[in-house]
């Protein structure tokens, strides 16, 4: 589902973009500092989470004004190794020192230790949970290399979670060789996110 929004999202920004007199491409590397007040992740719910990350962008103004941006985060929560996704954003307003713009990011948290269990009534949780933001960002470009922006925006989480229904079969030792899941996805919201961060521009065309 949020591969399909994110690449409706680009089919939508083609069809509606003007042409813009500036500069073809522009590919720019920053660090991120995000900070989530209330960061629900199944059913429990984390104050002030924290994580920090990187990303590199990849601007393209020759017909529309898009950027593409990969990213890499640590941190939030202890049970979640890292995070990695796409971003897909509009320019709507730009001038000399300032832009603003809009969009979409799509990825996934990894997990570190999801519950894997095998009992009747406890949780068996998916590796991965699937994340989908969409954000408004404000960027000051206060020299020709580097460009401070905020960000924020309210995320999404689908995750896979099942409860262990039945033991069909177990080992000699008494550990359960065969069972039944219940395989229930969920799709909901995760709290709003804020971030401040720092690009510094890599390469540019003109």
């Amino acid at each position: 589902m949020f591969k399909r929004l994110l690449f409706s999202c680009l089919f939508i920004c083609i069809v509606v973009g003007q042409l813009y007199g500036q500069e073809a491409y522009l590919l720019k590397i920053g660090a991120q500092k995000k900070i989530s007040p209330n960061f629900k992740l199944n059913d429990k719910t984390f104050k002030q989470a924290n994580a920090e990350g990187i990303h590199l962008s990849l601007y393209n103004f020759e017909h529309v004004p898009l950027s593409v941006e990969f990213y890499f985060s640590k941190g939030y929560e202890s049970s979640i190794d890292f995070s990695y996704g796409t971003r897909l954003s509009y320019l709507f307003f730009s001038e000399s020192r300032h832009w603003l713009k809009a969009g979409f990011s799509g990825g996934r948290f990894k997990m570190g230790d999801p519950e894997r269990g095998r009992e009747v009534g406890e949780i068996r949780e998916d590796e991965f949970h699937e994340n989908l933001k969409p954000f408004v960002e404000w960027n000051w470009n206060f020299s020709k290399h580097i460009s401070l922006f905020a960000n924020t925006g309210y995320r999404f989480l689908r995750s896979n979670t099942g409860t262990v229904k039945e033991v069909y079969e177990r080992y000699e030792n008494g550990d359960p060789k065969r069972i039944r899941v219940s395989n229930d996805r969920s799709v909901y919201g995760s709290g709003f996110e804020f971030s401040l961060g720092l690009d510094v521009t890599l390469f540019r065309t003109n």
